[in-house]
């Protein structure tokens, strides 16, 4: 690499041959200790979510809901779910992007996703306070990249 740093599983870096890469070599948390996806199996992008079509998937939360409300968190002050769904950008944007996905994935019966909408929420949650946004994201985005089921 050019950090001179050896790739490795656990190091937040996807590389050749690693489903996902989450930043951390837990098993039990969506991406195993050998960087293979867990259980759950399918996950919707950002970019599903955020489309107007695609806004009858959305199950217990509409567009206009605010982020900071459903998350319980202060952070993107009164952006709503739609608006930091289509953020671009890296750290807490990326993080917030892909936490959106993760919580219309969760929360949608025609998705098997690995995490619940509590465990999403404390997920976020967890990052805000921490500063861990890019550990977050990584979580979420292996999830949210397995294959959407929905129309």
């Amino acid at each position: 690499r050019g950090d001179c740093t050896t790739a490795r599983c656990g190091d937040g870096v996807m590389d050749s041959g690693e489903a996902c890469d989450d930043g951390n070599a837990a098993s039990g948390d969506g991406c195993s200790s050998t960087c293979t996806t867990e259980a759950g199996g399918e996950g919707c992008t950002p970019g599903y979510w955020k489309q107007t079509q695609h806004f009858d998937s959305w199950v217990g939360y509409l567009p206009t809901d605010r982020f900071d409300t459903v998350f319980s968190v202060t952070l993107f002050g009164n952006k709503t779910l739609l608006q930091v769904a289509s953020q671009g950008g890296g750290g807490r944007a990326a993080m917030g992007r892909h936490a959106v996905a993760a919580l219309l994935s969760a929360s949608s019966g025609g998705v098997d996703y690995f995490y619940s909408v509590a465990e999403v929420i404390n997920i976020v949650q967890g990052a805000v306070a921490t500063g861990t946004f890019d550990a977050a994201h990584l979580l979420f985005k292996a999830q949210n990249e397995l294959g959407c089921p929905l129309n």
